[in-house]
This record gives structure tokens, C-alpha cells and sequence, in this order.
């Protein structure tokens, strides 16, 4: 939780932002480094109602080397197969 309050300390729209979304989405994303990666990805969550099952995948990729464009192709990819 201290990390948690570190890293968006300086963002006045945290707050907001951060309850929209679950404590497990806020602990997959904190895996991300990059602070604008993490907006992002709180954005997009809250955007698309992504599940942390959904999210955690697509996290990965990063840590593959992967551009946001292909986590979102993954993500996409992912949701498809899980309401096919």
C-alpha cells in the first residue's frame, strides 16, 4: 500500500481514477513501471470493464517487449475468445 501511495502521490486524479478499479487491478498494475503505461491501463480498464483475468495477460507484454498496440490486438483477441 505504501508503494501504492508513492507512485501516484503526484497525480491529482489518482484517486478517482484508482477506486474506480479493483485492489487486484491496482496490483497488476502497479507491476508496470512506466507511470503513463499505468494510466493508461487504469483508463482502459475502467473503459472496457476488463476483468484482472483479462488485464493480467495483456500486462505481461510488456515485460515481453510487446508496444501497447499489441496488447491491445491481445487484449481484443482475448476477449473474443472469452465470450465466444
Amino acid at each position: 500500500m505504501a508503494r501504492f501511495y508513492r507512485e501516484y502521490l503526484d497525480i491529482e486524479i489518482v484517486q478517482t481514477l484508482s477506486a474506480q478499479i479493483t485492489w487486484s487491478h491496482n496490483l497488476e498494475i502497479l507491476r508496470v513501471e512506466s507511470k503513463e503505461q499505468r494510466l493508461w491501463y487504469i483508463n482502459k480498464t475502467i473503459e472496457n470493464g476488463w476483468s484482472v483475468n483479462v488485464l493480467t495477460p495483456n500486462l505481461l507484454n510488456i515485460y515481453s517487449d510487446c508496444s501497447l498496440t499489441s496488447g491491445l490486438i491481445l487484449m481484443w483477441i482475448n476477449s473474443v475468445l472469452l465470450f465466444a
